[in-house]
């Protein structure tokens, strides 16, 4: 018998075992027997003359526990309940050191006590616990704790057998000891004493729980080693472990599961930590008492990571042991296939038909391969799977997109808008039977009913992605009515578009339309419909962008009339009016202007000159708008392109005069004096600068070289490159361009050698440099 052996083992090695139990968690205890002898000699050197009849009864029991044979043990013990008995005084006449001794005493006991007297140490504890005054429990409890702490499992599994015979005077050798114990024997990875314990769990028909399970696993996980790197038990350890659990009745616990797989996880073992799972749910689990999710879970990673005939056996086992197949388990196992055939396998062992969900993942997991998506949808529609609009996006995108960058062709835009009608009709033809006998009331409730049912109608993807196919095919006769019918199919589903995406659809219908009033009334369908949230500042400049860049706007040249209409419609949101929204315009006519300089065309310049002077006046008339100087520039630089030298120049002065130029304002306005030929504005220009102490860049200087050159004044260019530009002592010296810009008049004027020479005098350095680069 195994607390027959214990026993005689302990006894046989007294002095050995005590001297090893307690563990490096705790400062060694001298021993028991000599502890007790030093103290009964200095107590009886201590009270010559005043006997503690108590105290000495204490002191001979505890002193014959420690070195006498057990066969004494009864004799003593019967002494001191004798003298106890005989005494009227309290308890409290024991003072501390011989409380510590007695506790000693029963520790003792409880190491080295064998079988031949089993009631000494119950009876003990009784004694022990009438004296302390501390209560049966309490007496037991401390006693288990000193013998865990001391690493003594042995010694604390008989403590918890004897406790269990008191089961009338304790109220039990609490569950919680137990657990303790069976905790530290999984922490040493003893299969033996877990065993033990069970058993004895059997015997005493003491009913294991959840948190018996908890404190087993939770002990075989724990690594005690002083290694910095954590090592979870081997997967065989936990495998007989969890049959061991199975033998004693301990059922399935979630809390547990977790312990073991957070084990594995923190070590970087998922494969691991989800075997365990599964070998602990087939195991322990009976039905109803493991959530679905976690099935899922185990069956997804099976999916990822095992065969067909493993994930297959262990589905066969899960439903055996409650597992309700869903969606989502349909999900799990179907894991990143993408062959229908898998699909149908799946749909036959489950016995689950397919959802859209599932069949929306498999034409994703499709479309990510470039496989056939559009087979999954013909699939779904022969198998009366209910179409989504999710289904329907992977549909239409796969066809737009199976060429590429190079966009789709006709054939396949018509394949795709075949694709959506079709849904379409069918959602209509759904909405007619759901209706056909309803009254306007119960109309009006299902109108109402939309929202619940977006999912089944088609999503603001679909629509981006028809209206950008319908855009890049380039037929805007036959396509614009499609892409309008498309907007009002948006309306009907009650799909309202984010910022970005209805600056998105209004960019495509505008540059689809025939003509910018077309282009117009694109971006007021769109940005005025029902429930629209207003666009944000970055839609607006892009719309304004495109607008003005329209290549049907008659002589290219915007209407400002429309431009500020849609600026107003910015002012009506409460959408910032920045300066770049006039920039955006601007610059389009800058650039226009330049275009018709080239080609002389003098009534176009007049008109965008006539453009440029509204919006000037439209930025006058806005007191609260405070223009900035990149504002101003644009303004001063389409004004002098053109044609508009004075009002140029006028922009230029107020700059001036509110000290708000910038290298950039310098430039534009050198230019316009070049172009005007204004050579005096141009040296005011340069004189006011320097009396100003204005940092001029190299650009500055550049410009400044070059407006001279076109107004004639080679030579003067000529001294402001070699003395001036060196002279200032700013910094700035000139570069490349610099020497570029002379040579190329002085080549007009035969003069380029002359300037050369001067060149090579004043600036050698840089001189060579052309040279050799040229």
């Amino acid at each position: 018998m195994f607390l027959r052996r214990a026993f005689v083992e302990s006894r046989r090695s007294a002095s050995r075992l005590f001297a090893h139990a307690y563990s490096s968690r705790a400062p060694p205890i001298p021993s028991i027997a000599s502890h007790l002898s030093e103290y009964l000699e200095n107590a009886s050197q201590s009270s010559p003359t005043e006997p503690n009849t108590l105290q000495d009864a204490v002191g001979r029991f505890c002193s014959t526990v420690t070195t006498s044979p057990d066969d004494s043990h009864r004799a003593s013990y019967n002494a001191l309940v004798s003298t106890i008995d005989s005494l009227k005084t309290a308890t409290s006449e024991l003072s501390e050191p011989y409380r510590g001794k007695l506790r000693d005493a029963l520790i003792y006991l409880a190491q080295y006590h064998r079988d031949e007297d089993p009631d000494i140490v119950p009876d003990v504890l009784r004694l022990v616990a009438r004296l302390l005054g501390t209560g049966l429990d309490q007496s037991a409890e401390d006693v288990f704790s000193k013998l865990i702490l001391a690493d003594d499992l042995t010694s604390a599994y008989r403590w918890l057998g004897v406790c269990a015979k008191l089961r009338d005077d304790l109220p039990v050798a609490k569950q919680s000891l137990w657990n303790r114990l069976l905790k530290v024997a999984a922490q040493r990875r003893d299969k033996e004493m877990l065993e033990h314990i069970m058993e004895l769990f059997k015997q005493l028909h003491v009913r294991p729980t959840e948190y018996t399970s908890r404190a087993m696993f939770t002990g075989l996980f724990d690594d005690l080693s002083a290694a910095s790197i954590y090592h979870p038990p081997p997967f065989p350890t936990v495998k007989d472990w969890i049959n061991v659990a199975a033998s004693y009745g301990i059922h399935y616990d979630t809390p547990t599961v977790q312990i073991i797989v957070d084990g594995y996880a923190r070590a970087g073992m998922d494969d691991l930590a989800t075997m365990a799972e599964y070998v602990y749910t087939v195991t322990l689990a009976a039905p109803g008492c493991v959530p679905h999710e976690r099935f899922n879970r185990v069956l997804a990673y099976m999916a990822q990571h095992k065969t067909r005939a493993a994930l297959n056996q262990a589905v066969a086992k899960f439903m055996r042991v409650g597992l309700k197949p869903s969606e989502n388990t349909l999900l799990a196992v179907m894991g990143d296939t993408t062959h229908i055939s898998d699909l149908s396998h799946w749909q036959r062992i489950l016995r689950k038909k397919a959802t859209p969900a599932v069949i929306s993942r498999l034409m994703a997991r499709r479309a990510q391969t470039h496989a056939s998506v559009l087979e999954v949808y013909q699939y779904a529609q022969a198998h009366k799977v209910p179409l989504t609009g999710s289904m329907l996006h992977h549909a239409i995108e796969s066809v737009l997109t199976t060429r590429g960058p190079e966009g789709p062709t006709e054939k396949a835009v018509d394949q795709a808008l075949a694709l959506y009608h079709h849904f379409v009709a069918r959602l209509g033809g759904e909405q007619d039977s759901r209706q056909g006998d309803q009254t306007n009331h119960q109309q009006k409730e299902a109108s109402a009913a939309v929202p619940r049912r977006q999912h089944m109608y088609p999503k603001e993807p679909t629509y981006e992605v028809l209206l950008r196919a319908l855009h890049s095919a380039g037929n805007v006769v036959k396509y614009l009515p499609v892409a309008l019918s498309l907007v009002e199919d948006m309306a009907r589903f009650q799909i309202t578009l984010d910022s970005k995406s209805a600056t998105s659809v209004i960019l495509l219908l505008m540059t689809s339309s025939s003509d910018p009033e077309e282009a117009f009334s694109m971006y007021r369908l769109i940005a005025s419909r029902p429930n629209q949230p207003p666009l944000k500042e970055a839609g607006y400049s892009a719309i304004l962008d495109t607008f003005c860049k329209l290549p049907t706007w008659p002589q290219g040249i915007p209407s400002t009339a429309l431009y500020f209409e849609i600026l107003g419609d910015m002012h009506k949101h409460n959408v910032p009016l920045g300066p770049k929204v006039y920039t955006v315009l601007l610059a389009q006519l800058a650039k226009l202007a330049t275009v018709a300089a080239g080609e002389a065309d003098l009534a176009t310049r007049s008109t965008i000159a006539q453009t440029v002077a509204r919006v000037h006046n439209h930025l006058t008339v806005r007191p609260a708008f405070a223009p900035d100087t990149a504002l101003w520039n644009q303004l001063m630089d389409a004004y002098q392109r053109a044609g508009c030298f004075a009002e140029a120049w006028r922009v230029w002065q107020s700059l001036l005069a509110a000290g708000q130029i910038n290298a950039a304002s310098v430039s534009v306005i050198l230019d316009a004096c070049a172009y005007a030929r204004a050579y005096d504005m141009a040296v005011s220009v340069y004189h006011t600068l320097h009396e100003r102490a204005f940092p001029m860049n190299v650009r500055n200087w550049n410009t400044y070289l070059e407006c001279l050159c076109r107004l004639g004044r080679l030579d003067e260019a000529l001294k402001v490159l070699c003395l001036e530009m060196t002279a200032r002592g700013d910094g700035v010296q000139p570069d490349k361009e610099s020497v570029r810009v002379l040579l190329k008049f002085a080549a007009k004027l035969d003069r380029e050698w002359e300037v050369r020479s001067h060149i090579k005098r004043f600036l050698p350095k840089l001189y060579y440099l052309y040279v050799a680069e040229k």
